[in-house]
């Protein structure tokens, strides 16, 4: 067992340098910015299963449990993150014909049916920031996208169903569909509240 801990550490270890001298991560301040408070709770969560539990032996069930998840989902994740690669590719190039469809109150509808198509606020947030600076007219149908993407796309989907199952894959969506309809609504009626065309 604890030669296989000691195997994957070393793959991984082995993996982030490829990653890294690829230029494919930097060690810049927003990899900090990002992974520290990821870091911060996995030691402040060690600490406690060490004080709490059993000591070392739960930090090291707890690694454990971690890899085996990751090794469970990376293929899942592998093949998200390609398909995520591809749709922004044509998000990118289409982006000038999306903006008309966003912009105004009419642009909620191009908003709220594009939570669906489109891949989920994570993968658009760099398209999505630079529309909302370039185009204030579509900043309503920006958050929008932003508040229901999360709930009802289809990358949160491909997430959610191995990892939950189909059947609570599919109550989360009824749910989701219910809220986001919630949140449209409530967009609409701020937009007509501040006369917002």
């Amino acid at each position: 067992m604890k030669l296989n801990i000691v195997l994957v550490t070393l793959g991984v270890v082995l993996l982030f340098t490829g990653i890294m001298r690829m230029n494919l991560i930097r060690l810049d301040r927003d990899f900090l910015i990002n992974n520290i408070p990821l870091l911060g709770g996995f030691l402040i969560l060690a600490f406690l299963n060490y004080k709490l539990i059993d000591g070392a032996h739960s930090v090291t069930e707890g690694l454990k449990a971690g890899g085996i998840m990751a090794a469970k989902f990376a293929p899942m994740l592998l093949f998200m993150f390609i398909t995520m690669g591809a749709a922004i590719i044509l998000i990118n190039h289409y982006r000038d014909s999306i903006v008309p469809y966003l912009a105004g109150r009419s642009g909620l509808f191009g908003a709220y049916f594009s939570s669906f198509v489109m891949p989920g606020s994570l993968t658009s947030v760099p398209i999505v920031r630079e529309l909302w600076i370039s185009n204030p007219e579509s900043r309503f149908g920006l958050l929008l996208f932003l508040g229901i993407s999360p709930l009802v796309g289809w990358q949160v989907l491909l997430i959610r169903q191995p990892m939950l199952g189909w059947r609570i894959t599919i109550l989360m969506f009824i749910f989701n569909l219910g809220a986001s309809l919630v949140v449209f609504a409530s967009t609409w009626m701020a937009m007509k509240f501040f006369k917002i065309s």
